[in-house]
């Protein structure tokens, strides 16, 4: 559909929905820069001032508008700036749903993607423990965006009254005007009503994470980390543990996807040739990325499980051979009577670093283990599984609701569905049940836990075991999860207002982060709507 229909469609929408209209904001702009954001004060002629807007950006920029989004003001409330600069200081970061004018005329007003994108709220201090509201930032977005203003000097406003706005948005996109939410936790994402509807967007943003997390990898296998969108910063602190679960994840989703996976074999290729440390018969994947030479049990267990999975798609005797070689290294990093485990050793010297560092390499562990059990099936693999399951559940390891541990188990019991021990899933499952509502849409591992707790209970269940969990509630907050969770995935209608938006849309995001976009948040997400969707076909 033409861009002329498009704004007929949103117009037409508009005067559908709303008896009366006083103010709305237009948001648009090119795919690969910040958008544009305008006040107009609503009349007969809207239409026709959004053609003349298109015409002008022609004019400037030489080609059409490739975003389009429309805000309608609902609601303006006049309060104290003390009071409204607290309680913007006192929400989750970036978790804004409202605009914020400085002026009676909307002069100086942003609406809350204006807010939230050019980080008017930043930490105080490195130690992150108090907000505070950005000058220096507000008005850097001022000089780009809105030149013809002068800039804000916020002392001025102490004890004046200022105006808090609501707004309702709107975004055309394939031929459908999409209402976006105005709640707290999903400000600004597209609303998806009836659940087949949901699943097949569940689906397209399966493909899109793919693909993002596809063309991440660069030619010598390693991955961009991730980014800063407020100011399109590439972010540091890149590893092998990262670069290992990204692998293993970005395997999952192209044979999901039935794509090719041969290019990945390239991010397998840079660990083997470049971290693999021998040591007799014990390999170990070690890190030195910035000098830390350090050998973590987690990282070693992601290399094994991003092998196994390339090995589950195509055979590789020399990669099956270092497989092995670090699955021995692995169990020397374990006491056998305890079963507790060395998180960090020294490279190369292999003495110890820190006996703890992490309680997820445990559970990463037992689901690494069983993928070497299901290469050979000797059963030294699967006792080791079987000893770290009686130590989770004898040290009650459901206190830590890992999601590593959960997925091990249900690897573990899908092979021997008798298993007893599933206390440390069902405390878990029903913690996370009992306390959805505090988790924030980026928090994607929640996905991934709920899911894999609804196989268990039914194994467990068709097994005759006990179990407390009410199914049909917990398929319930699966599919809401679900659903909410698309507040984190950076469609077109928010990607627009951040400094680069054509790298991120169709990515993943942790909001109260400073939107941040890692390939190991995007493979939290991707690999919790595959489970959902095979959940799905399942039942």
């Amino acid at each position: 559909m033409s861009k002329i229909k498009e704004r007929e469609a949103l117009v037409k929408h508009l005067e559908e929905t709303y008896d009366q209209i006083d103010r709305i904001f237009v948001s648009y702009g090119k795919k690969n820069e910040r958008v544009h954001v305008q006040m107009l004060k609503y009349n007969d002629n809207l239409l026709s001032q959004l053609n003349d807007t298109e015409e002008r950006f022609k004019a400037e920029y030489g080609r059409p508008i490739g975003w389009m989004k429309i805000d309608v003001v609902t609601q303006v409330k006049a309060m104290q700036f003390d009071e409204l600069k607290l309680a913007m200081e006192h929400l989750i970061r970036n978790y804004i749903p409202f605009g914020i004018s400085f002026d009676e005329r909307f002069e100086y007003a942003f609406i809350s993607e204006e807010i939230t994108s050019n980080a008017f709220v930043t930490w105080t201090s490195d130690d992150r423990q108090a907000l505070q509201l950005n000058e220096r930032n507000i008005n850097d977005y001022i000089v780009q965006r809105k030149p013809y203003l002068n800039q804000l000097d916020l002392t001025e406003y102490k004890g004046q009254s200022v105006l808090m706005f609501e707004t309702e948005g709107f975004y055309y996109d394939h031929d459908k005007v999409y209402e976006l939410s105005k709640e707290y936790l999903t400000k600004g994402m597209r609303l998806i009503t009836g659940q087949d509807e949901q699943n097949d967007e569940f689906n397209n943003i399966v493909q899109s994470l793919v693909k993002f997390l596809k063309n991440e990898q660069r030619p010598n296998g390693q991955f961009t980390y991730g980014y800063f969108p407020h100011f399109d910063e590439e972010i540091d602190h890149y590893n092998t543990l990262r670069h290992l679960s990204s692998t293993y994840t970005l395997l999952k989703g192209l044979n999901y996807t039935d794509q090719n996976t041969s290019k990945v074999k390239k991010s397998i290729d840079y660990i083997t040739k470049n971290f693999i440390h021998i040591d007799g018969d014990e390999m170990y994947v070690f890190d030195t990325t910035n000098d830390i030479n350090e050998i973590k049990f987690g990282q070693n267990a992601m290399f094994i499980l991003a092998a196994t999975e390339y090995l589950s798609i195509d055979e590789d005797d020399e990669l099956r051979d270092i497989v092995y070689g670090v699955a021995e290294g692995m169990k020397a990093m374990l006491n056998l009577n305890s079963m507790d485990s060395i998180d960090i050793l020294n490279y190369p010297d292999l003495t110890i670093k820190e006996s703890e560092r992490s309680i997820q390499y445990e559970g990463m562990a037992m689901l690494s283990f069983m993928k070497v059990y299901a290469l050979e099936e000797d059963e030294e693999w699967l006792d080791i599984v079987y000893d770290l399951l009686n130590k989770f559940v004898d040290e009650q390891y459901s206190q830590y609701h890992d999601h590593w541990i959960i997925l091990g188990l249900l690897e573990l019991i899908r092979h021997d569905p008798t298993i007893m021990s599933v206390e440390c899933v069902m405390a878990s499952i029903e913690h996370i049940m009992d306390n959805i509502e505090s988790y924030t849409p980026s928090y994607t591992p929640i996905l991934e836990m709920l899911v894999a707790g609804y196989e268990v209970t039914t194994i467990a269940l068709d097994e005759g075991i006990d179990c407390s969990i009410d199914q049909s509630r917990l398929l319930e907050i699966i599919q809401h999860r679900a659903n909410i969770q698309r507040a984190a995935f950076f469609y077109p209608e928010l990607a627009m207002y951040f400094k680069n938006p054509k790298r991120i849309v169709g990515s993943f995001f942790v909001k109260e982060a400073g939107y941040r976009v890692r390939i190991d948040d995007i493979e939290h997400a991707l690999n919790g709507y595959m489970m959902y969707l095979q959940l799905i076909d399942d039942l």
